[in-house]
């Protein structure tokens, strides 16, 4: 099976009102189904990074893709993979244009080598404000911070003519929500010079200083910078620096897309968000959300991610697929073009990098052929660790007559296959007797605690009838919103579906806790 968008969803036909027919997805829960691999030598990571390969050099070769054509000739592209668990990449590929010899100011593509990010930097200049501000005057107006707002405001009239500045908040300007009706999103590039002006009147710097400080002090990204690198830095420069606006200035709309960047510190960043290095988890938790939707099933917006959902093989028992959701960001400017994007549920990014004569046709093909291959991958190997880690029984201690079985089948998660508490089988209890179907799902929740070899993380136990059979025919269908479940049954004050796993250093499941049983059953 391969990897599709939600675009594709079949309209039912012969209807003026014609209701989506939802595709075949395992609805238990969105989010991981297993914990993200940990393990970068783990096969399904070999095995993608050379299919990537030679899959790209076929791109290359005949100039066409699945995602489109490719110009062979006239765009050279950076393209790279990584996780959040080695400086290393899991997949890195540099493409030279052959007409565009005497374009790189090193000789040669490498993963230092330093583009133009057009757009990309507005999300370089929002997580500079989130890392220095926060975000807790997201809903303060703006005219707050740009006084000269705040006189416009005072003399609007005419909503034709004029914008009413005293709505626009902080927040909507860095979610592309401060346009006409500020109720769905439009694309704005004034919205971040705006931002800009506010951001140096809170912390009395201007952005540009900012990003430095951030990302080249704190980060050690030293091939990132809001503005001309200068003429002995290692890039790309198609041509000349006129025909490619290498090191034109875009001024006061600078923190819209003025940035530089390269492979490598794509890399850090990426890492450096999702490992929460200098921002908050609670905060960058609510970052990496949408806060409105667009007309298309599989884009949703951001502040300001541009959110895409991808279906991917999960259940072949039912023969079901789950949404992926890439929190990603793009951008053009000269004969530059760029894509950024980070898969929280796989903890791994992907960034695109392109120069040339046709740089933003360059960038579906080479994502597209990247994302086919490694989400799929990266659930492989998830799903691997899982089936490495926790199958086997696990029983208590004490004579109790108490055992939880796990094994990793066809279908999501860890499956619960038996669970006896004090000889009674509890899977068929009355509570759980409705449900034919049993699985662990993971949280982002864990404890270490000093002196203790094991590392405790927190599992779901989700429910399921038919197996995770979706209902078809029937967008309203509770049956099918299995969120409703969490916390939905407790005994002795805890809720029946939390489970705590506890996980050696090599990566090994030793024990499972049920919170509301105050019972913890161990590896036999």
């Amino acid at each position: 099976m391969t990897l599709r968008k939600l675009s594709t969803w079949a309209v039912v036909a012969g209807s003026a009102f014609a209701i989506p027919t939802d595709p075949k997805i395992d609805l238990a829960l969105l989010g991981p189904i297993y914990a993200p691999a940990t393990n970068n030598s783990l096969q399904p990571w070999i095995d993608a990074a050379n299919q990537a390969r030679d899959a790209i050099n076929q791109v290359i070769a005949t100039g066409n893709s699945t995602y489109g054509p490719l110009d062979s000739q006239g765009t050279s592209f950076s393209a790279s993979v990584f996780s959040l668990t080695s400086d290393k990449p899991l997949f890195e590929f540099h493409f030279e244009a052959p007409t565009l010899n005497g374009s790189y100011t090193k000789g040669k593509l490498s993963e230092n080598t330093i583009y133009r990010t057009g757009s990309l930097g507005k999300l370089l200049s929002v997580y500079t404000w989130l890392v220095d501000i926060g975000d807790s005057v997201y809903l303060d107006p703006i005219t707050k911070y740009v006084p000269e707002l705040a006189d416009a405001a005072k003399a609007y009239q005419n909503p034709l003519l004029q914008t009413n500045w005293s709505e626009v908040t902080v927040g909507s300007l860095a979610s592309q929500l401060s346009g006409m009706g500020r109720d769905s999103p439009i694309y704005s590039n004034l919205a971040y010079a705006i931002l800009g002006l506010a951001y140096e009147t809170i912390t009395g710097k201007n952005i540009s200083q900012g990003q430095r400080d951030l990302y080249v002090k704190k980060l050690g990204m030293t091939s990132t910078t809001p503005t001309y690198p200068g003429p002995q830095a290692d890039a790309v420069i198609p041509r000349n620096d006129s025909y490619a606006i290498f090191s034109y200035d875009i001024g006061i709309q600078g923190p819209a897309g003025n940035q530089y960047t390269s492979t490598k510190d794509l890399r850090t960043w990426g890492q450096a968000i999702l490992n929460y290095t200098h921002l908050p988890g609670y905060i960058t938790r609510r970052w990496m959300k949408p806060t409105s939707l667009t007309s298309q099933y599989d884009s949703l917006v951001g502040a300001p991610w541009e959110i895409f959902r991808y279906t991917v093989p999960v259940n072949t028992i039912v023969n079901t697929s789950r949404i992926v959701d890439t929190y990603s960001k793009s951008g053009d400017i000269g004969l530059y073009s760029t894509f950024f994007g980070l898969v929280p549920d796989y903890n791994i990014g992907i960034s695109v990098l392109t120069a040339g004569d046709s740089p933003n046709r360059q960038v579906p093909p080479i994502r597209g052929t990247i994302v086919d291959i490694f989400f799929k991958a990266a659930e492989a190997a998830a799903k691997q660790q899982a089936k490495n880690a926790f199958s086997g029984t696990f029983r208590a201690r004490g004579g109790l007559n108490s055992s939880i079985t796990l094994v990793v089948d066809g279908g999501p998660g860890v499956h619960v296959t038996q669970w006896i508490s004090n000889s009674t089988n509890f899977l068929t209890n009355a509570w759980y007797s409705q449900f034919d179907d049993f699985r662990l799902y993971p949280t982002t929740l864990s404890h270490k605690t000093a002196g203790d070899p094991l590392t405790y993380y927190k599992y779901h136990l989700v429910n399921l009838m038919n197996g995770g059979e979706p209902v078809q025919g029937d967008p309203w269908a509770e049956f099918n919103e299995y969120w409703f479940q969490l916390d939905g049954n407790d005994y002795n004050n805890l809720a029946t579906d939390a489970f705590v796993v506890g996980i050696d250093a090599g990566g090994l499941v030793q024990s499972v806790a049920s919170q509301a049983l105050r019972a913890t059953y161990y590896r036999v």
